[in-house]
């Protein structure tokens, strides 16, 4: 988790530069994206991702998470709410202008449905906002190695992007290594598609300065499998 920090953006053709130059553009409303390229086409996917991602805040720290359905359902890592007194939500956008991503609101969550060993937990604001739209989810079984995949987190890296690098298992449960960037604050954020589908959720990253930047992300598959199996989970997701 981090203590400080704005949230993160995923891009199609984005040009990573460093960590450090990404790292120096934090700003109190949100994040300058100085070290990518978007194109103008792939700005309304973008906007879409960052619209269905929020910021998890709690006592203790924050992370990311994203907004499932539009009556306040959100998934995110269970080490970002570990043991807090208490969770706010904050919804996101995407400032086009200034290419900064601008937190909005703050909603009171509850803790509904946690599994310690896969490191995800569902959350339910208390008073979901008007207009709150829920994301679109994807076939991450679908997925081959190298294909391309984009993440929205709360980060020092504002906007990340790489590939699919390798499919295994953590404790027994499975998990997709990713050639992306990720730092403390990306856990629980949205893992996304060329389509914009919600297809994994960030996890953890690895930090050995010996080795490329890679990420760790949930499927979202095995998500569904290990939490929607919950039958008060399908019935606040509306299935039958």
């Amino acid at each position: 988790m981090a203590k400080n920090g704005t949230l993160g953006l995923p891009a199609v053709d984005m040009v990573l530069r460093t960590n450090e130059a990404a790292s120096n553009a934090a700003s109190h409303a949100g994040q300058k994206v100085v070290n990518l390229s978007i194109t103008e086409a792939q700005w309304p996917l973008f906007q879409k991702a960052v619209a269905v991602t929020v910021e998890v805040r709690t006592d203790d720290g924050s992370g990311a998470g994203v907004v499932l359905s539009p009556d306040g359902l959100i998934l995110t890592a269970y080490h970002v709410i570990r043991g807090a007194k208490w969770v706010r939500v904050r919804r996101c956008s995407l400032h086009r202008r200034d290419k900064r991503i601008v937190r909005r609101g703050s909603y009171l969550a509850d803790v509904i449905v946690i599994d310690r060993r896969a490191d995800i937990a569902l959350l339910k604001l208390r008073r979901p906002p008007k207009g709150l739209r829920g994301c679109r989810l994807g076939d991450a079984n679908a997925l081959s190695l190298k294909a391309p995949l984009y993440r929205v987190g709360r980060d020092k890296v504002p906007l990340a992007a790489g590939y699919l690098m390798a499919v295994g298992k953590f404790k027994g449960v499975n998990e997709f290594e990713i050639g992306m960037p990720n730092a403390p604050g990306a856990s629980g954020g949205p893992v996304f598609d060329e389509q914009g589908r919600v297809v994994a959720i960030a996890l953890r990253g690895n930090f050995d300065t010996k080795l490329p930047p890679s990420s760790f992300a949930i499927p979202i598959n095995t998500v569904a499998t290990r939490l929607f199996r919950d039958a008060a989970v399908r019935k606040l997701l509306g299935e039958q």
